[in-house]
């Protein structure tokens, strides 16, 4: 266990257009991220991550590589209710447990123990774990990913152009999570897949109540 990462990230997601096909894959061990809704797989290679960073937490990035978590449990129930701007009193308890297709949101907890990883910079982790997915586990049993810590990234890189992804990355206390393992696609070409492992994800189905 790494002691800069915390125990447990939570994720609120309802994916009400479907972009992520969260309803279709939730029960299955996996989730997507937004690339795989028409995204540009190179481009995560090509682009400087500050870049990256700023344009998902401030910019908004609607073919995104990434899958943002935060360090609060109230925080992903807001961003699960769609109250980006935190209007609801208490949202957690206003809600309860919901089943089968009868829910609103997803809650996924992020179990960073179950993950073996290397800081490889300031704020970056490198994460591995043994993969149930047999679209990967085909060709190598261990899964990558990679995480950020973007508040501590951000503090590290003062730049005037980042400033409301700074605001916006320390009000959500947020993680960005980047599926890392390669897929082969046509023509032998490889790039991330956009599909992660969630076998150190647990979630709940939780269902709006008022």
């Amino acid at each position: 266990m790494n002691d800069k990462i915390p125990l447990i990230l939570y994720r609120g997601d309802a994916d009400p257009h479907g972009i992520r096909s969260l309803r279709a894959t939730l029960d299955h061990g996996q989730l997507q991220t937004n690339l795989l809704n028409g995204g540009d797989g190179r481009e995560i290679f090509e682009a400087p991550l500050l870049n990256l960073l700023d344009k998902h937490i401030a910019i908004g990035w609607p073919c995104t590589h990434f899958l943002s978590f935060s360090a609060s449990k109230k925080i992903a129930y807001h961003y699960g209710l769609n109250d980006k701007d935190f209007k609801l009193l208490d949202p957690e308890e206003k809600c309860e447990y919901g089943d089968g297709e009868d829910y609103t949101f997803a809650l996924l907890t992020f179990h960073t123990d179950r993950v073996q990883w290397t800081e490889t910079s300031a704020g970056v982790f490198e994460g591995v774990y043994d993969t149930n997915l047999i679209t990967f586990s085909r060709t190598n049993p261990t899964y990558r990913i990679m995480l950020f810590d973007v508040c501590k990234i951000l503090s590290l890189n003062r730049d005037d152009k980042l400033k409301t992804a700074v605001v916006n990355a320390n009000r959500d206390q947020e993680w960005l999570l980047l599926p890392a393992t390669m897929k082969q696609f046509n023509f032998g070409r490889e790039e991330f897949s956009g599909i992660m492992d969630a076998s150190c994800i647990s979630y709940e189905k939780i269902k709006w109540s008022e």
